[in-house]
């Protein structure tokens, strides 16, 4: 089958009888170019959404910190068409976001940019306290907000979700015994962080939550 992309000549070879075939590659102009290369990619931008389902984009656990959200990746093409990639890089495994954040602060300590004002300016981060039947909260989750300690000042959206037990189990509890649980201080030294630590927060809702029945 010929090459249509080709053009060939054909003569004798002087001296013998020998047909000689020279090939010769066929001109082409700009415009066929143009339409045979694929298009360049001009652009390419990033955009988080949050996971559906999800309270808040960072949400503090008693045992660990998520970001839940999910990436959507746009690419823009030289001939006017566009690609998205939707992918999950913070719910793989081995993802780690109190690690990421401090080698964000590594970065920013050597004058690069800083990306921790960025990834907290517009970000909800919710702190979820579980108190449990007896009244009490496991402390883990003041362990997992000192581990935090480097990035409070950069919140500036905060959310307070207490997760309480069945409301029957303290009706027979006086006001003055509530607040003396351990539960109450808990959530008080909470407040205290938000008020020392968490300056530019100018957004903050409270919540509480019965999380199961009697």
């Amino acid at each position: 089958m010929a090459n249509k992309n080709r053009r060939t000549a054909a003569k004798y070879s002087p001296g013998t009888s020998k047909l000689i075939i020279a090939t010769k590659p066929t001109l082409r102009t700009p415009r066929e170019v143009q339409q045979v290369q694929s298009p360049k990619l001009i652009n390419t931008e990033k955009h988080y959404k949050r996971l559906q389902g999800a309270n808040a984009d960072i949400t503090v656990l008693q045992t660990d910190t998520n970001l839940s959200q999910y990436r959507i990746t746009t690419r823009s093409f030289s001939d006017g068409s566009t690609q998205s990639q939707i992918d999950h890089p913070y719910q793989e495994k081995g993802y780690d976001f109190i690690t990421n954040m401090t080698e964000i602060t590594e970065d920013a300590r050597k004058g690069c940019l800083d990306a921790r004002k960025g990834c907290l300016a517009t970000r909800w981060v919710e702190i979820v306290v579980e108190v449990e039947g007896t009244g009490d909260v496991n402390v883990a989750i003041l362990r997992e907000l000192e581990k935090l300690r480097f990035i409070l000042k950069h919140i500036t959206k905060l959310a307070i979700r207490i997760k309480l037990p069945a409301l029957t189990k303290f009706s027979g509890q006086s006001l003055a015994s509530i607040a003396t649980s351990q539960a109450y201080s808990i959530v008080e030294r909470i407040v205290r962080e938000v008020d020392e630590e968490m300056i530019l927060v100018d957004k903050m809702n409270v919540a509480g939550e019965e999380c199961c029945q009697a």
